[in-house]
């Protein structure tokens, strides 16, 4: 076993220090980086088009549906909330979040079956705000500071930000690695295999962040 072990490791080794086969890593890697800032820079006008609508449609409304309710209402109110939040997203259900969804969900069986609502009826209160303050600060409008947001911000949230920065790293580390490979000519193989290792825990992390942003409410 370490005999299979030494060759497969001397065999990599041998491949990795062939000059040939580093410069076809360096174009496939310099490939992948344009192919992703070109889908980045395409896709961007949409995102900000979808997000100023989410702003517009659902997130100001509800925002001014809780800033004019009690913050701590009755059966029949919470009921009056659970309407016009309904009537949100009913007509614009795309543009919310998934968890607005689960949790108005979770509010509607509260209310008819004769539970408290309230604690569910705060996390919507907060996520809306949130999400508000959000949506409006990466659209440039006047909005609360990023710290303080992110302060506010609920589990899920702060892991839906944790997301998107690990995928602008992603979007990144292929530039960074080539501006190393053609910097550094000593000790590629340890730089290749630290590129590789980087890779897969960026690949790793991201659909788990995904994972638990689709699993949690609050």
């Amino acid at each position: 076993m370490k005999q299979l072990f030494s060759i497969l490791q001397s065999f990599v080794l041998e491949i990795i220090n062939n000059e040939i086969y580093v410069n076809i890593l360096s174009i496939v890697v310099v490939s992948y980086t344009t192919y992703q800032v070109a889908k980045f820079n395409a896709s961007k006008p949409q995102k900000l088009k979808i997000k100023q609508l989410q702003l517009q449609n659902v997130y100001l409304p509800l925002f001014r549906i809780f800033s004019s309710s009690p913050k701590h209402p009755s059966r029949k109110q919470a009921l009056a909330i659970l309407k016009k939040i309904t009537n949100v997203l009913d007509s614009h259900y795309e543009l919310a979040f998934p968890q607005l969804h689960r949790l108005t969900l979770r509010l509607r069986n509260e209310i008819m079956s004769g539970k408290d609502p309230s604690k569910t009826l705060e996390i919507i209160r907060h996520q809306i705000s949130t999400d508000y303050e959000l949506l409006k600060k990466s659209l440039g409008y006047p909005s609360e500071s990023l710290l303080s947001v992110f302060v506010r911000m609920t589990f899920s949230q702060k892991i839906r930000s944790f997301q998107i920065l690990f995928n602008v790293l992603l979007l990144m580390a292929p530039g960074i690695l080539v501006y190393i490979f053609f910097w550094n000519d000593h000790n590629k193989p340890a730089l290749i295999l630290t590129a590789v290792l980087l890779f897969f825990i960026f690949f790793t992390i991201s659909p788990l962040l995904g994972y638990v942003i689709r699993h949690f409410d609050d």
